[in-house]
């Protein structure tokens, strides 16, 4: 039963966080929403453009769901 409730967590956390009703009242939809293509891939002095950051989240996510 542990495990359900542990899925059930994770997904509604995961779900949260893309989509909205976190606990920082944010998502990722809507803060990249109008995000256009000259801007995800400019970089700000050394840090990482916002298109390389998006990349990484999903590389995480796609090598997590084969954990999970």
């Amino acid at each position: 039963m542990k495990s359900m409730l542990q899925t059930a967590v994770l997904a509604r956390h995961f779900r949260e966080v893309h989509f909205g009703g976190n606990w920082i009242e944010s998502s990722l939809k809507e803060v990249l929403f109008d995000v256009n293509y000259a801007e995800a891939i400019t970089k700000v002095d050394s840090f990482n453009s916002i298109a390389a950051l998006v990349y990484h989240m999903n590389y995480f996510v796609e090598a997590i769901l084969h954990v999970l």
